[in-house]
């Protein structure tokens, strides 16, 4: 980062310069006419509060409070927001695999049928769950980021593998054995509310009647 305390305007254009020749990533604050060649040739120029026309218009971003205390503010958001970004990728491949390869599994093992019905459901869920990725606590990142797209698809093909299978146990356990009757008496459940409803129906139907 450097500072507009030079006073000509080449002097500050020419440490730009010099230092993006030696692959630096170069930031520029200033706020006179003097900063704007210098500005406008770093890769990140940054006018300040009180800064003139000329510094604003060369710069990249514009403070509009007093003091760099805003900067820091500004790259943690912004990598924040780079996270939740991140997040939001490695969530839509792994559950289009999920979706894709689970479903695809049981057409093909139990030739499931899904309905119309059930298809806008779980695309109702999925965006449900999309929206709550704008409110993750994610910690921003200490280094700069970048898109490591390698690294994002081969977790989320990963994951979406994972879920696949999982859904395909699931529906296994579900459908196809008495797991969850056992374990968790799903159905002396059902039963017990089919016969509380049942009873319910009834005195209401034979009250009713007597009444009348």
């Amino acid at each position: 980062m450097i500072s507009s305390h030079f006073k000509y305007a080449e002097h500050k254009y020419e440490i730009v310069k010099r230092l993006q020749e030696r692959n630096h990533i170069c930031g520029m604050t200033g706020d006179g006419v003097n900063d704007a060649p210098a500005l406008k040739r770093a890769d990140i120029g940054i006018a300040v509060a009180d800064a003139t026309d000329a510094a604003r218009g060369a710069s990249d971003i514009v403070l509009t409070e007093p003091g760099l205390s805003v900067i820091v503010s500004a790259v943690l958001t912004s990598r924040a927001i780079f996270q939740r970004m991140k997040n939001y990728t490695i969530y839509a491949v792994s559950i289009t695999i999920r979706v894709v390869l689970g479903f695809m599994l049981l057409a093909l093992i139990w030739k499931f049928d899904f309905s119309p019905f059930m298809v806008l459901i779980i695309a109702v869920l999925n965006d449900g769950t999309i929206m709550t990725i704008s409110k993750d606590r994610v910690k921003p990142s200490p280094m700069p980021d970048s898109w490591k797209l390698r690294e994002i698809f081969i977790t989320g093909i990963v994951l979406g593998a994972y879920l696949a299978v999982m859904t395909v146990v699931f529906f296994w356990a579900a459908h196809a054995s008495n797991f969850f009757t056992v374990i968790f008496l799903i159905y002396e459940m059902a039963k017990s509310f089919f016969l509380t409803f049942f009873n319910i129906y009834y005195l209401k139907t034979n009250g009713r009647t007597n009444l009348e």
